[in-house]
């Protein structure tokens, strides 16, 4: 009887589907001709059979002759072994979701991008292939063995968010800068004035020596509630600062701030996560709540006399996808600095 691949397995176990393939040929081919020579359909099955597997055997054994079958990827040639999906190792294009180099060692950038293609969408591309659900466990596995956490939107928003600290440190210099030019001892209520455009907070009290903080003036109440949009560095985690508010019920109430904490992309260079628009999307809402420390965010800084602010409220997403969060400090000493 002539053979197909889905005859193989039962004849001969293991084999690639290419490899499948090549037993098919070769078994046919061989039954045609001995039938040809004379031989019954049963005795010349069972040569072909025989003939099938160690034509098959002996090319398994000597290995190819040509090169190892690679993908090229950004540049690359990886082996099969570098994917997560590998629907026949000898083609490559069943081949997805790349996650380590050619030497085999976990590539972390591969890594990002296969999770947001698997869960999210990378760079608009979100995987449809086979074996998704395989795909999620093994590159799961993967993080785990690498000892790194799974990635997450609200959990880097929120680890930038603790910086927030050292950014209310660089707004009081641009508050000042906005007609604030009269500084006040919180000590020992000293008025001194002081050259427009230096912070206060960089002026030592005459009287009693603390350093000085800005006494809110009509200049000052006439910048309304909102300063123009001011981008921070990234050396600030990529937090961006939207809007500063002074409360004009009273000279020393709230800063009032709108921050944009993440941006749809790759994150910092040291963790090198991609966080999706629909992830930030779907978890900012985790972000609502969080306390904010001036001390840099390290576990043991973190202590109600550290706490200077807290994120109140999710204002919703900017155009490309940022969430947009409204940041409220309730020390009023640190507001006033």
């Amino acid at each position: 009887m002539p053979w197909t691949t889905a005859d193989v397995e039962r004849h001969k176990k293991g084999l690639t589907d290419k490899r499948k393939r090549q037993w098919v040929a070769i078994a046919n081919s061989s039954r045609k001709q001995c039938i040809a020579d004379g031989g019954t359909e049963e005795k010349c099955d069972a040569r072909a059979i025989k003939s099938a597997n160690a034509m098959v055997s002996k090319e398994v054994d000597m290995g190819e002759l040509s090169e190892a079958v690679t993908k090229k990827v950004s540049g690359k040639n990886l082996p099969a072994s570098s994917f997560l999906v590998v629907g026949d190792p000898e083609e490559v294009g069943t081949w997805a979701l790349p996650v380590k180099d050619a030497a085999g060692k976990p590539d972390h950038r591969l890594m990002g991008g296969a999770f947001a293609a698997l869960t999210g969408g990378y760079r608009g591309q979100k995987y449809a292939g086979p074996n998704k659900a395989e795909a999620i466990a093994k590159l799961k596995a993967l993080y785990k063995a690498e000892d790194m956490p799974i990635p997450g939107a609200a959990e880097a928003a929120a680890d930038s968010l603790a910086y927030i600290g050292e950014l209310l440190v660089e707004v009081k210099g641009m508050l000042l800068e906005q007609g604030i030019d009269v500084c006040v001892c919180p000590e020992c209520d000293e008025e001194v004035e002081h050259e427009r455009g230096t912070p206060c907070s960089k002026i030592e009290c005459p009287k009693c020596g603390e350093m000085m903080a800005p006494k809110t003036e009509e200049k000052a109440k006439e910048m309304g509630s909102e300063l123009e949009i001011v981008k921070l560095a990234e050396t600030y985690a990529g937090v961006e600062l939207l809007t500063v508010g002074i409360a004009e019920a009273d000279d020393q109430g709230p800063l009032t701030m709108k921050i944009r904490p993440i941006r749809p992309g790759f994150g910092n260079k040291k963790d090198n996560n991609y966080y999706p628009a629909a992830m930030l999307k779907r978890d900012a809402h985790k972000l609502v709540g969080l306390k904010m420390y001036e001390t840099d965010h390290k576990a043991k800084d973190k202590s109600t006399r550290t706490w200077v602010s807290t994120t109140t409220g999710l204002l919703g997403f900017d155009s490309i996808g940022a969430p947009i969060l409204e940041t409220v400090a309730h020390n009023p000493g640190f507001a006033q600095r």
